[in-house]
């Protein structure tokens, strides 16, 4: 099922139209950021579906890592990096591609209203 919410309004990227980002652009961009991390690594695209859990289940792919993927993440979706914020983890528990998005959605959407 494709959710077509708007997550956050992206004037910035536009001509100032009133333009939103559904929950599968957001889903797009973090693929196309971790298959881009992998593939620089000089490993193969990976498959990634939504319960894909980058750490552990991806190649090389590690808490240091995902530090420097949330940075590119964050300036694809035109958020604030933050030594506090790791989308990958929770709880000291590795996140799936879902739960990633999830609280990506909830970022975008605290942005777009604060």
């Amino acid at each position: 099922m494709t959710d077509t919410t708007p997550v956050v309004r992206f004037s910035y990227i536009t001509d100032g139209d009133s333009d939103s980002m559904t929950r599968s652009e957001v889903t797009a961009v973090l693929v196309d950021v971790l298959v881009s991390v992998e593939v620089t690594m000089g490993l193969e695209p990976p498959t990634i579906t939504p319960a894909t859990k980058p750490i552990g289940d991806l190649p090389l792919f590690c808490s240091i890592i995902s530090e420097d993927t949330t940075v590119a993440l964050f300036i694809r979706l035109g958020l604030e990096a933050s030594v506090d914020e790791n989308p990958f983890i929770s709880n000291r528990q590795a996140c799936s591609v879902d739960q990633i998005v999830d609280r990506l959605c909830t970022l975008l959407e605290a942005k777009a209203t604060g």
